[in-house]
């Protein structure tokens, strides 16, 4: 289960994180946003094609019952659902992610999540142009970005001050507390946080099997 939460941290997020990068917020067009889409959609195959051998024939990640590795996969399938790059149609994990999305709690938080990406995205490229709003690009995610052909847009959006590297650590002042900086909180937060609602509350083990009547 840990190391396939890994995997769906650093290599799986980043992916649907640039798709979001390209297609919500218009970091690119033309051929070049059409030649970043066609190489995330390789990217997903594979690693959707990686998580089928370790489903195999089982209903879930974690044998027959519902557990923590289903929590870390489900949110990124459903942002590359929601990016238009579903799981390929009649396999495995096509079938994990129809039966995964009837849970009652999977579908409270992805209708949730669903309803304010649609409200916020029809203005997410303005804010990008016309206001102070800066993303920050570290990480994993800077590395997909690079290795996917988008340095032009890291190199642009720093230029322009809309996208942010991360935070220096600097020496405390006396008063100044003991807040941690800027973009040191860990990314599971932003990734997963609402998405573990799902598991019932015995379910605090990662390596252990998680069901319940309201889950």
């Amino acid at each position: 289960a840990r190391m396939i939460e890994e995997v769906c941290d650093t290599y799986y997020e980043p992916i649907v994180w640039g798709l979001l990068e390209i297609q919500g917020f218009k970091r690119a067009g033309g051929e070049v946003a059409a030649r970043m889409t066609a190489k995330a959609s390789e990217q997903l195959a594979g690693v959707n094609a990686w998580l089928e051998r370790h489903l195999g024939p089982q209903p879930y990640f974690n044998g027959a019952t519902f557990g923590w590795a289903d929590v870390a996969v489900a949110p990124m399938v459903e942002w590359a659902f929601a990016r238009h790059h579903p799981p390929a149609e009649g396999s495995p994990l096509a079938a994990w992610f129809a039966r995964v999305r009837e849970r009652p709690s999977v579908r409270r938080v992805t209708d949730a999540s669903r309803e304010s990406v649609r409200a916020l995205e029809p203005g997410l490229p303005e804010w990008i142009r016309g206001g102070p709003f800066k993303r920050e690009y570290r990480d994993n995610r800077l590395d997909w970005m690079i290795r996917t052909g988008g340095l032009a847009i890291v190199t642009e959006g720093l230029e322009r001050g809309n996208v942010r590297l991360s935070s220096e650590i600097a020496a405390p002042s006396p008063a100044a507390g003991t807040r941690s900086p800027v973009g040191t909180q860990n990314r599971r937060r932003y990734v997963h946080g609402p998405v573990r609602a799902v598991l019932p509350r015995a379910a605090k083990s990662p390596n252990r099997a998680a069901d319940g009547a309201e889950v």
